[in-house]
């Protein structure tokens, strides 16, 4: 795997129990994606991170915690195959140039001095 696939699985889990906790004592709507015409009603309110938890497994099961990561993962990746396919061309435009190159070497970029 690469490591923006275990970034997140790691913290797409977290990020639920964040966005919950922020949630609750507000007035929020969500879209309901069984029927896409009408929205639910969100209340809800937690003592703890751990009842939070709980009743997310109780309410929609374990598997509630990584939905989302499918879309994310594709955009995680397709941001990684435009990055290097820019690098690769401009290193290939680079070669047949006479002008300073247009990347920067590895070494250059570095911190290190």
């Amino acid at each position: 795997k690469q490591w923006y696939q275990r970034r997140v699985a790691i913290t797409a889990g977290l990020e639920l129990i964040m966005n919950r906790l922020h949630l609750q004592g507000t007035r929020a709507i969500v879209d309901n994606v069984l029927d896409a015409q009408s929205v639910i009603p969100y209340q809800a309110s937690y003592n703890n991170v751990q009842q939070c938890v709980e009743a997310l497994v109780d309410s929609e099961g374990v598997p509630s915690f990584w939905k989302g990561c499918s879309a994310l993962l594709l955009q995680y990746s397709t941001r990684f195959a435009v990055v290097h396919t820019v690098r690769i061309l401009l290193k290939y435009i680079n070669n047949f140039s006479d002008k300073p190159s247009l990347v920067p070497n590895d070494s250059a970029t570095s911190l290190e001095k």
